[in-house]
């Protein structure tokens, strides 16, 4: 790889790694307000005058995991393909190639973390079938 990189593929190279932070974390901001909204307008809290605990469906909290967990993963990816592109170049020495680098391996970072957030936050499904 050349020591000067070009700037239109250089551009899009930042743009794919920061569109893979930030959407991996919108996916999983996603999932944490869908899931907490469902609790409440979806029927699985104590509901009306009389307290009574009810259950509502649970599809679409299932849904929204595997949709959110599909968003992380493709984001997974275009941080891998990120830090793929540049693995030859070395992140401390201050080329762009090495900038780009370090900013996959970070994207990568993200997106396992808020993989694992989403996968966390979906699992009470299963497990809690209380009201509380």
């Amino acid at each position: 790889m050349s020591t000067r990189a070009d700037p239109g593929t250089s551009r899009w190279w930042a743009f794919a790694g920061w569109a893979a932070i930030v959407g991996s974390t919108m996916a999983w901001a996603a999932h944490l307000v869908f899931s907490g909204a469902w609790a409440v307008f979806g029927g699985r809290a104590r509901a009306g005058p009389s307290s009574a605990c009810v259950y509502g469906r649970t599809w679409p909290l299932h849904l929204a995991t595997g949709v959110t967990a599909l968003l992380c993963i493709v984001a997974l990816a275009v941080g891998w393909a990120v830090y793929r592109q540049h693995g030859d170049a070395s992140s401390g020495d201050g080329t762009v190639e090495g900038q780009l680098r370090f900013l996959g391996l970070v994207a990568i970072g993200v997106a396992i973390v808020n993989l694992l957030l989403i996968l966390a936050e979906g699992s009470y499904v299963f497990f809690l079938r209380s009201c509380g």
